[in-house]
Order: structure tokens, then C-alpha cells, then sequence
């Protein structure tokens, strides 16, 4: 029988890597590593993640922001755990 990683898992997983991101920056272990990242993909993929429990809850996710947000220095993780913190 395939392994089926539901939503609840992924949200399991967050929670988890959330608390391991806590203990490593409390004992100094922090890392960002920043890169250029294209923003707008960045908030679809975000979006895209979190369609499937939005559609199930009959909630509509609109994005309205402008074709070409342009890129930014940041830690792509990192700013996706931000991102699905706001949308979740």
C-alpha cells in the first residue's frame, strides 16, 4: 500500500520543522542562506500549496499584486515558511 502524505501530515511536518528551527536558533545554529528569488513564484508556489485546503473549505485565494514583483535577496525556506504562515 503507497504512503499518502495528507494535508494534516504536511502540517504535521511544519509544525515540526518549526519547532527544530526554534531549538537551532536558540542554541546559535540559525542559518539563512541567502539566494535571488523571484517573488511572484515565490507567493504562487505559496498559494499553490495551500489551494487544495482552501478548496476544500470552499475558500477562494485570489492573488492581486503586479506581474513583475521583481526578485529579492532572501532565504527562499525561509521566506516560503513566512508565506504559508500568513496564508495558512
Amino acid at each position: 500500500m503507497p504512503f499518502v502524505f495528507s494535508i494534516g501530515g504536511i502540517q504535521c511536518q511544519r509544525r515540526f520543522d518549526h519547532l527544530l528551527q526554534v531549538a537551532e536558533a536558540e542554541a546559535g545554529k540559525f542559518d539563512l542562506r541567502p539566494a535571488p528569488v523571484d517573488l511572484r513564484a515565490a507567493v504562487a508556489e505559496g498559494v499553490a500549496l495551500l489551494r487544495p485546503k482552501a478548496d476544500a473549505r470552499t475558500i477562494a485565494i485570489q492573488v492581486d499584486a503586479p506581474e513583475d514583483l521583481g526578485t529579492a535577496e532572501v532565504d527562499p525556506v525561509r521566506l516560503q515558511q513566512v508565506l504559508l504562515a500568513c496564508l495558512d
